[in-house]
Parts: C-alpha cells; structure tokens; sequence
C-alpha cells in the first residue's frame, strides 16, 4: 500500500478498484497465487510506464500456464496513481483459472 497513490485507480478485465484500499482489498488472494513474471520490454515517458511481458501461473487444476499482458502505469509523485492491465486472451485466463462462466457473464 506504501506505493499506491490513496486514490490509486485500477482497472483489468477482471478487477476495476477505486482507492488503494479497494485495490488491496479486492486483490489480497492475488498474493497467494504462484507465478513468474517474464518482462519482455519497458519504456517510460515523463510519469508514465508501459511494460510489456508474460506470466506463468500456477491454475487451479496444477498446470502451468503463461499469458501475455501489457501494463499501463502512471505515477503521481512516487506513488503508482493508475493501473490498467491488457491480457492478450482474457477469456483463456479466465477459463485456465475456473471463472470463464463468471467473466463471460460481463457480456
């Protein structure tokens, strides 16, 4: 939380958080997933970052599978105040991770 602007905005397919504290209260099981992170490229202008890269997570059923995302960030000061995060295939996410129906309820 130490990082994150108190009116840090959060938005992926799957999560939108207002506040730092909503982020962390609706991301907390996020911690306790196991997963790598492969960073292909990054590049800054002014107050703002954009990074490339893969994750490899360890899904529900065992397996070990990697997703590519981009990452938007925008820093206000030296607190991170915005978020938005692009999954390549959000509906192969969603579905290695057993909420395809939910996520796909959204639509």
């Amino acid at each position: 939380s130490s990082i994150l602007a108190d009116d840090f905005l959060f938005d992926d397919p799957f999560t939108k958080a207002t506040g730092a504290q909503d982020f962390i209260s609706k991301t907390k099981n996020w911690i306790q997933t196991k997963k790598s992170i492969h960073m292909q490229t990054q590049f800054a202008e002014g107050n703002k970052v954009c990074s490339i890269y893969s994750i490899e997570v360890l899904t529900p059923s065992g397996n070990n599978v990697r997703f590519q995302l981009a990452d938007y960030i925008e820093l206000t000061g030296e607190k991170i105040s915005k978020e938005i995060v692009y999954f390549k295939d959000p509906v192969n996410f969603a579905n290695a991770m057993g909420f395809k129906d939910d996520y796909l309820k959204q639509y």
